[in-house]
């Protein structure tokens, strides 16, 4: 008799409940609307960014591109020593506005017209962040801020 009623009220439950149930085709969901709050991101491509980031602590070194050695990448004569000036190969060191033929960019990146070996050498390449900086300042012209 017990079972009889259990029965009896599970299916009263069901009944009530399945003229609100509705099927997965009848559904409607309405996903939030996706807010990105976070700003993109914008590289500096300046020359005080190049200098402070790659050159700086990759290149300007003792017995690398410091006070003596072509190009010399320290000090105050550093962009006018390298942007229209040519390369020991005869390439523009940095060509505004055309890193696939600035020869400097092409030796951070290994590029295989390049003499000798891959800047810096004796050391890890240059990041992707870093090499992207560096295009990206010929890119915009190789300004001198």
């Amino acid at each position: 008799m017990r079972l009889a009623v259990a029965i009896g009220s599970m299916a009263f439950v069901f009944a009530g409940c399945s003229g609100s149930i509705t099927s997965s085709t009848e559904m409607v969901f309405d996903p939030p609307e996706v807010v990105d709050d976070d700003p993109v991101e914008t590289v500096d491509a300046s020359f005080t960014q190049v200098r402070a980031r790659i050159f700086a602590p990759s290149c300007a070194l003792s017995g690398c591109h410091g006070d003596f050695e072509f190009p010399r990448l320290s000090g105050s004569q550093t962009y006018a020593g390298i942007v229209g000036v040519a390369s020991s190969s005869g390439q523009p060191l940095i060509d505004p506005g055309n890193p696939s033929s600035s020869y400097l960019y092409l030796k951070v990146t290994g590029a295989s017209s390049i003499q000798g070996s891959q800047m810096p050498r004796g050391a890890p390449e240059l990041s992707a962040e870093l090499t992207e900086l560096l295009r990206l300042w010929i890119e915009e012209g190789a300004l001198n801020d």
